[in-house]
């Protein structure tokens, strides 16, 4: 005081607290003050004979403001962070329509397997009909269409045996003579085929990827045509995949999976757009 330091006679200390009335019983209330106190003093180096003022208030919650929310309450209410897709947080443009400059049509599988085979889907007509809108527009723009067929490695699979009716092309989805064909064995549409090589040849930059099933082979050709370099747009509704059996012993709907598969191409893999958008783009 005054510039000089004041002996340790003259110290003392107080401290005001404030708490919302009824959180806290007395047994608690009792508890804080002796912690409180033991710190001031351990603060004030235990200096004898140091008067010591701890003063509890009581304060009515409305009198906060908050609308009479305690701290931890406002923590509880606080809005979740927006949920981004990596895409969106490297700051990449949102799901653009394709042009038709350099790019080509993928169609994935449409085959009878999924008709009236050992695994019929439910949405394969409605997707094989947009994927034949989507053929139609791009002979009309001059869009390359290239079509993969699943076939097995024996006679015997339980699915697309060779020569089996199941491996034969859907009607919806018409093949023309200009159209490239290419069978495959594997999940991808790149694995052990000519695809690379005739998008190469073609100089084609961008895919646009229509088939079935969504979480099999249509995922694994646009991943794999990703880490290749293309861009990639897969298009929704022209695509439809099955119900599958869960870890737990439930059954996913298909239409849960089909989603949950295109979200997750989305947040890094591929564009994800319907079939009149991608339409609607090559008539412009």
């Amino acid at each position: 005081m005054g510039g000089q330091s004041l002996p340790e006679a003259a110290w003392s200390a107080s401290l005001q607290v404030f708490i919302t009335a009824g959180t806290n019983e007395a047994g608690e209330r009792e508890r804080f003050i002796s912690a409180a106190h033991a710190l001031i003093q351990e603060v004030m180096r235990g200096a004898a004979a140091t008067p010591l003022y701890i003063l509890l208030h009581e304060v009515p919650a409305d009198s906060w403001g908050y609308d009479g929310l305690t701290q931890a309450a406002r923590k509880l209410g606080r809005p979740a962070p927006p949920v981004m897709t990596l895409r969106q947080m490297a700051g990449m443009p949102a799901a653009q329509t394709p042009s038709p400059v350099n790019t080509a049509l993928l169609l994935i599988d449409f085959q009878r397997e999924y008709v009236d085979g050992a695994l019929p889907l439910s949405d394969g007509a409605h997707a094989a009909s947009r994927a034949g809108e989507l053929v139609a527009m791009a002979e009309r723009v001059g869009v390359p269409v290239i079509h993969v067929y699943h076939e097995a490695a024996s006679a015997l699979a339980p699915v697309f045996a060779p020569g089996s009716p199941g491996v034969r092309a859907m009607s919806e989805v018409p093949v023309a003579s200009g159209h490239h064909r290419i069978v495959k064995r594997w999940p991808s549409s790149f694995k052990g085929t000519s695809l690379q090589a005739h998008l190469q040849d073609l100089k084609v930059q961008h895919l646009v990827v229509a088939g079935l099933m969504t979480h099999n082979c249509v995922d694994s050709t646009a991943r794999e045509a990703l880490h290749l370099g293309y861009a990639v747009t897969v298009v929704d509704d022209a695509c439809a995949t099955r119900d599958l059996p869960d870890t737990q012993g439930g059954v996913i709907p298909a239409s849960e999976v089909h989603r949950v598969s295109l979200a997750a191409l989305a947040d890094r893999h591929a564009d994800v757009v319907r079939a009149a958008e991608v339409v609607s783009a090559w008539r412009a």
